[in-house]
């Protein structure tokens, strides 16, 4: 599964934490992604990076870009920063990829997708990536289910969350009404980003639950709580319903024939354990004999989320030498205002009727529906 025409040359705008995914799956996979470049704001996050990832970084940004001849920008700076940034090298000829959220607001996004909706950006929404969540949306759009109706994600937030709604029930830009609403889960926070906590504390955590109705009557149920990223007290699920069978977490039952019920588990073929000298990384996701999903960065130990940002990497690196589009700037305008949505219906105790926007004439890579 090596590029052709060798890695993936990609500068890197940002300094930060997610800037450090693609330095590391650069570092453990040099055949596949290259990192041309960091740009950073201030010479502190530049000497830092400089120093940790032995990386050529500059605080001038037209440097990066022009050095080292990068086949697109990775932009993975803040929300409210990306914007202007992207049309800036947009401006300059260097594709795009944008992390997640493209913009903070409606208005936000409203303003990059007329400045950037005909560019060709990409997103790096990684969650479709992740070697489970690849096989779970497998089952549902290989049919192994039949028609799928609903689908229930608790496993991350907003815009994110909204994606793998999308991408599991097959939602495109449809109409939408959202109904919210949020709830208190006290639970004792053990666990941070950066590791386990000194000292524990019982928190007040807000868990918020929502509903998104889309035209075509396929239903989507979100619930996400802070300490779900990171808690080992609280997990994270997800749950999809077709005619013929169901998944839930990892488990799938479905229809085969009168009196007859097939029920399997999703099983991650991993190295390195026991008398396995292949060492410790993960190769496929299967369910009985089909292969579901797969990862193309072994024998390298990267975390699944290391290995869905390396996926977007890769395939940037694809896309710009003539490949497909895998996730345009239109489906994540999408879901980060069905997320704005979520919350606006929360605070007004909804529903709320998504507007018609501007991307709606376009073709989403979530939609199972045949182009028009």
């Amino acid at each position: 599964m090596a590029l052709v025409n060798g890695p993936a040359r990609i500068a890197v705008v940002g300094a930060g934490w997610r800037a450090g995914y693609a330095l590391r799956v650069a570092r453990e996979r040099p055949d596949l992604v290259e990192i041309t470049g960091v740009y950073a704001r201030s010479a502190r996050s530049a000497a830092r990076i400089e120093d940790h990832w032995d990386v050529r970084v500059s605080t001038d940004l037209d440097v990066v870009i022009r050095h080292g001849s990068p086949e697109a920008a990775f932009v993975c700076v803040s929300k409210d920063a990306v914007g202007d940034l992207a049309v800036r090298i947009h401006s300059a000829g260097l594709p795009l990829l944008l992390e997640t959220p493209p913009g903070p607001d409606l208005d936000a996004l409203l303003d990059v997708h007329e400045a950037l909706g005909d560019s060709g950006a990409q997103v790096s929404e990684q969650y479709q990536y992740q070697p489970q969540h690849a096989a779970r949306i497998a089952v549902a759009r290989t049919g192994l289910l039949g028609p799928v109706g609903s689908a229930s994600v608790s496993v991350a937030h907003d815009y994110h969350a909204v994606s793998l709604l999308r991408l599991l029930l097959g939602v495109g830009f449809e109409d939408v009404v959202v109904d919210g609403a949020t709830e208190v889960d006290r639970v004792r926070s053990v666990r941070g980003r950066d590791g386990w906590l000194p000292e524990t504390r019982v928190i007040d955590s807000e868990v918020v639950r929502a509903t998104l109705r889309w035209a075509s009557g396929r239903l989507g149920a979100y619930e996400f709580g802070s300490e779900q990223y990171v808690s080992p007290l609280r997990g994270r699920h997800l749950r999809v319903r077709g005619v013929d069978g169901e998944l839930v977490d990892d488990e799938v039952a479905r229809y085969v024939e009168p009196g007859r019920v097939s029920r399997g588990t999703l099983r991650r073929d991993e190295t390195g354990r026991d008398g396995d000298l292949e060492g410790l990384h993960l190769r496929q996701v299967w369910l009985g004999e089909r292969l579901l999903a797969e990862s193309r960065f072994g024998p390298a130990r990267l975390s699944d989320d290391e290995i869905a940002l390396g996926e977007c990497l890769v395939r940037m690196g694809e896309y710009v030498r003539g490949g497909d589009p895998f996730y345009p700037l239109a489906d994540a305008c999408e879901d980060t205002y069905l997320g704005l949505l979520i919350h606006e219906a929360v605070r007004t105790g909804g529903p709320v009727r998504a507007a018609a926007r501007p991307w709606q004439g376009r073709r989403s890579v979530a939609s199972t529906e045949p182009t028009r």
